[in-house]
């Protein structure tokens, strides 16, 4: 298994670094460092940097093995040539920080263009790199496929070596109250979720992880949905949030809903983007 980790800056932050490091030790991967140079005058700089990164991750306990590659161009073309080329599980991006006023801006552009045309999962770095030990699944219900069965498909690993995995749904836009968690989601046929959209959602979720030998826990939040999910991803302290991603048509491979946009903004921690491949989209999908 590869990883691909490819900052926007040339030198890969610390945080990055920290993350990719933690994912490649827990999924037993390779990591392949890139790095963009505008042109071959910034090359010699690009080495540099590439150099100052190898070295970075030599000294982190558990250090994987990792490759070097240094590519001259536009970043996010690069990028995907570099990602078609050679086929890794997931890419990792690093985001520069940004001081408070501006933390509600876009991604840049060349996140969101790997994120829209990447042929495989997005992992955008926040914080501090903490290692995904608690995963945060925001499943909307309106992807292709189940986010679940996405994610067990394509990265079973990362489900397998997380401490905590955590199943949310927002059920409504309407602000109506506290959040309902999973003591009442499993309650009796008496129950007002028992047969709803809803319950039947989480638990098809649930029962897909238990498959895998994973016990999930089950949260149905009302309100603001991306206010839900922030809310939810420090209540939990969630090391790392999933999205899902709908396929797109013809040069807009990645269709994110407005709802995942603003959550990838405003999140203060990593993210992660998943999109079913065609093995496991549903049919008609």
């Amino acid at each position: 298994m590869d990883i691909l980790v490819a900052s926007r800056l040339a030198a890969h932050p610390d945080p990055v670094l920290r993350l990719a490091a933690s994912l490649a030790s827990g999924l037993a991967a390779e990591l392949t460092l890139l790095t963009v140079a505008r042109d071959a005058g910034a090359a010699a700089a690009a080495e540099d940097a590439l150099a100052d990164a190898r070295a970075q991750l030599r000294s982190l306990p558990g250090a994987p093995s990792c490759r070097t590659r240094l590519r001259l161009g536009s970043p996010a073309a690069e990028i995907l040539a570099e990602l078609e080329a050679s086929d890794p599980a997931l890419v990792v991006l690093g985001e520069r920080a940004q001081p408070k006023p501006l933390s509600r801006r876009v991604p840049g552009s060349t996140t969101r263009r790997v994120i829209e045309r990447a042929p495989c999962p997005v992992m955008v770095a926040k914080g501090q790199g903490r290692a995904p030990r608690r995963l945060l699944l925001c499943d909307s219900g309106v992807t292709e496929a189940p986010l679940v069965e996405v994610l067990a498909t394509q990265l079973p690993g990362l489900l397998r070596q997380a401490a905590s995995v955590t199943i949310l749904h927002v059920a409504s836009q309407m602000s109506a109250g506290p959040s309902v968690v999973a003591p009442e989601l499993e309650g009796d046929a008496d129950s007002p979720l028992e047969g709803s959209p809803e319950r039947r959602l989480l638990d098809r979720d649930a029962a897909s992880l238990a498959g895998l030998g994973i016990a999930a826990e089950l949260k149905l939040r009302h309100g603001l949905v991306v206010e839900e999910v922030l809310a939810e991803s420090e209540t939990g302290q969630a090391d790392l949030v999933i999205i899902g991603a709908n396929r797109g048509r013809g040069w807009r491979r990645v269709l994110l809903s407005d709802f995942a946009r603003e959550i990838l903004q405003r999140m203060d921690r990593s993210v992660l983007i998943m999109r079913p491949s065609v093995e496991t989209q549903t049919p008609g999908g």
